[in-house]
């Protein structure tokens, strides 16, 4: 079930949710996150604090999103991939199940990350 603004902002006290954001129950999002407009976070998608989902930006369920990481406008994160603390993800990457992006790592913008690869 997707959630209000009005009610995602009131469970993710700290959160910054633009309007237009698709939050789904059982997202869990820490404070200092942002999400911009047009972002999706998706049930089970864990979002640790101060990073920045920026909008048309999409997080699947099962992804690890770290402290401080950035996922670029019009990125697709799929399940069960990890993000690394202070990982930069370019503007309309793919970044494939499984996949992990350490930290301080940075992705180009209109690449694809592939399952199982470690960047």
């Amino acid at each position: 079930m997707i959630l209000t603004i009005e009610k995602a902002r009131e469970i993710y006290k700290g959160v910054k949710i633009s309007k237009g954001a698709k939050i789904y129950e059982g997202a869990k999002i820490e404070a200092g996150a942002v999400v911009h407009s047009g972002a999706v976070i998706c049930p089970l998608a864990v979002i640790h604090s101060g990073a920045v989902i920026c909008s048309r930006a999409v997080i699947y369920p099962g992804v690890v999103v770290g402290n401080r990481a950035r996922i670029g406008r019009g990125s697709v994160v799929y399940t069960d991939a990890l993000i690394g603390n202070r990982a930069r993800i370019g503007s309309n990457v793919v970044v494939e199940e499984n996949a992990v992006v350490e930290a301080n790592a940075f992705v180009k913008p209109n690449a694809v990350v592939e399952p199982y690869a470690e960047i």
